[in-house]
């Protein structure tokens, strides 16, 4: 297979692997979504916590609130980021934001949509969030398109 191939391929499966972590995500209940943040939120609270006083204090501060949130960035600055890439390599002639930021807006309102059916409720602040995300996924994936060297770009199928 041939390298231009071979990287598109990864590329493709690894935005399809992003957005259906996103969606299945967002199927979940309400109670599996808490159980789900409260779990992440135990872990992170455990790490950084040496005594049962800091362990309370880190259950304060880690609420499964705030490790929703930072998953929602983290989920969209990866899927900006990929679609970043997919806009350079298929969409040149496309100004390099435009896809990243429409497609992932649209991603977001499609996530907030669908947890109105699995009884969640849709939430304006995590669209906001999601673009949070969105621009500093896209920003990364400028800077690292402007970091990767012409030739391997034209190898891969970034550039003409």
């Amino acid at each position: 297979m041939k390298r231009k191939t071979l990287f598109t391929v990864i590329l493709l499966i690894a935005t399809g692997l992003t957005l259906g972590f996103i969606f299945a995500n967002s199927a979940l209940s309400r109670e599996a979504s808490t159980a789900l943040s409260n779990f992440v939120s135990s872990l992170f609270g455990a790490h950084i916590a040496n005594t049962r006083e800091e362990l309370a204090l880190a259950d304060t501060w880690f609420t499964s609130h705030l490790i929703r949130k930072l998953a929602h960035v983290s989920e969209f600055a990866l899927l900006a980021l990929e679609l970043t890439v997919i806009s350079r390599r298929f969409f040149k002639k496309i100004p390099l934001p435009f896809l990243p930021l429409s497609a992932g807006l649209l991603t977001a309102l499609c996530d907030e949509t669908l947890q109105i059916f699995s009884n969640r409720g849709a939430s304006v602040t995590d669209v906001w969030v999601d673009g949070i995300g969105l621009l500093l996924g896209t920003a990364a994936g400028m800077l690292l398109l402007r970091a990767i060297p012409k030739k391997s770009q034209k190898r891969t199928g970034l550039l003409p």
